[in-house]
């Protein structure tokens, strides 16, 4: 078992997988570590934007896509109940259970003989000239009580790895972010939604996301494979209460009265808090930071996922230009932190003037700020998507 590899990813979730599978299809010597064993339970779906679906086709991954997720070709977009914009999504959302996705990441990592180290802590992170030394910890679990009701995990063992990266994807509590002293910078206050998906075997959204605002709060319905719903709702009150089916039954009459579907079994609920926020900057030298180690949003769009994994893509793509091709790392460091920090200074708002379409209807312009959060689409795409939904047709 080698200790030494180009790239260290830390992080195994969808954008920290994708990372260390486009690192191999560069030549690149990799490994993945994560703190946690993945669960193979349903787990919640994750919204997949079209040019994220593109890249994941290109990883070999479009038979896994086609067989697991379910095509969204229609979005449609409401403010205070009136039916403002209806327009065809080229090409389509996919939505699809996050596990699926993981589990067919994973599978392609070890077909590819790549070493992926579950329930691996990072604790410590040293640079040294060419290099960064990484202290990792083995965790297992203990079993407690009697019967046995719950487990503890400690650590076993520890071990040093030598990489010529580190590429941080560990999520809102990342150690890389952290070893990095690259501060989260606040855009907004924090925000709250309710998410719940449900069985919904009838339902008058057959292919569309619809997204909704309700005086200033957002919401989010959409089909799920296997006739079920998904739906996201932006809360500022009753934060205690649990998001139990009643709950539901209460947001949807309030916040989608023009919903026409049954409300079965709760598969998946939770209520979650999101401050809009990204680092200062990306890293630098020999550690980054992608996806949500370096920045989160509203789950409306989904933006701060797929803009994770197209970061990790341009990342890897940066790092073996240096390693195989000779470029420099300063060009590295200076090239993505910078694309990096223009792209979230646009969607979290500060920029969002840049992306309207001339002439958008009075009703887009007042609602930039939070249309272009909610939107499922980043980059030049979302351009293009404002630009459709700001279209009389579309209206």
């Amino acid at each position: 078992m080698s200790n030494h590899c180009q790239v260290l990813v830390v992080g195994g979730g969808p954008v920290g997988l994708s990372a260390a599978l486009c690192a191999t299809e560069r030549h690149l010597s990799v490994k993945v570590l994560d703190e946690f064993w993945r669960s193979d339970q349903r787990g919640h779906a994750a919204l997949l934007h079209g040019r994220t679906v593109s890249m994941l086709a290109n990883h070999g991954l479009d038979t896994v896509l086609t067989q697991h997720g379910f095509k969204l070709n229609l979005l449609s977009l409401r403010i205070d109940g009136r039916l403002l914009a209806s327009v065809l999504l080229t090409p389509p959302v996919l939505a699809i259970p996050q596990r699926s996705l993981e589990r067919a990441l994973l599978q392609e990592l070890r077909h590819r003989e790549v070493e992926v180290l579950m329930a691996h802590k990072a604790h410590a992170f040293q640079e040294r000239a060419g290099s960064v030394q990484v202290t990792v910890g083995r965790r297992e679990p203990t079993l407690l009580g009697s019967p046995a009701a719950y487990a503890e995990w400690s650590e076993v063992d520890r071990r040093t790895l030598e990489t010529r990266f580190v590429v941080g994807a560990d999520g809102h509590d990342s150690t890389v972010r952290k070893a990095l002293a690259s501060e989260l910078v606040d855009r907004h206050q924090t925000q709250s939604f309710a998410q719940f998906e449900f069985q919904c075997p009838v339902s008058n959204l057959k292919n569309e996301i619809a997204i909704s605002f309700q005086r200033g709060l957002a919401s989010v319905l959409f089909p799920l494979p296997e006739g079920r719903m998904r739906a996201g709702f932006q809360i500022v009150s009753d934060l205690h209460r649990e998001p139990d089916q009643a709950r539901l039954k209460e947001l949807l009459t309030s916040r989608a009265p023009w919903f026409e579907g049954t409300v079965g079994e709760i598969d998946f609920s939770t209520l979650i808090h999101f401050e809009r926020r990204a680092v200062a900057h990306f890293g630098s030298k020999r550690m980054w930071l992608v996806g949500d180690s370096a920045h989160t949003t509203s789950p409306i769009g989904a933006q701060s996922l797929n803009v994770g994994l197209l970061e990790a893509s341009r990342l890897i793509d940066s790092i073996a230009a240096v390693e195989r091709h000779g470029a420099r790392l300063p060009e590295l460091e200076a090239r993505f932190d910078a694309e990096c920090r223009a792209t979230w200074h646009t969607l979290l708002g500060a920029g969002r003037d840049k992306l309207m379409p001339a002439a958008a209807p009075a009703w887009l312009t007042e609602h930039a700020a939070q249309i272009v959060a909610a939107l499922p689409a980043s980059g030049v795409e979302l351009r293009e998507l404002l630009a459709s939904v700001a279209a009389p047709r579309a209206a």
